[in-house]
């Protein structure tokens, strides 16, 4: 979260998905991801339960995220 911070990098629901993730604990949780083309955004989902049932997702807008090297 720092480094995103940092960098200015807009995002959506970021603070309270680490919130609610830090609440769960030790729980096992399930990712899943989507990616959108136009406006270029990455949505990452967090699944927890039995059920899958989503507990939280962000979103960070691809335009400003540097590539890796």
């Amino acid at each position: 979260m720092a480094l995103i911070s940092k960098r200015g990098t807009p995002t959506l629901g970021f603070a309270a998905a680490v919130e609610a993730l830090r609440a769960l604990g030790e729980q096992p949780i399930r990712l899943g991801q989507v990616e959108q083309s136009d406006p270029p955004c990455y949505f990452q989902l967090f699944f927890a339960g039995r059920r899958g049932i989503s507990r939280r997702c962000l979103g960070v807008d691809r335009q400003h995220v540097r590539p890796r090297n």
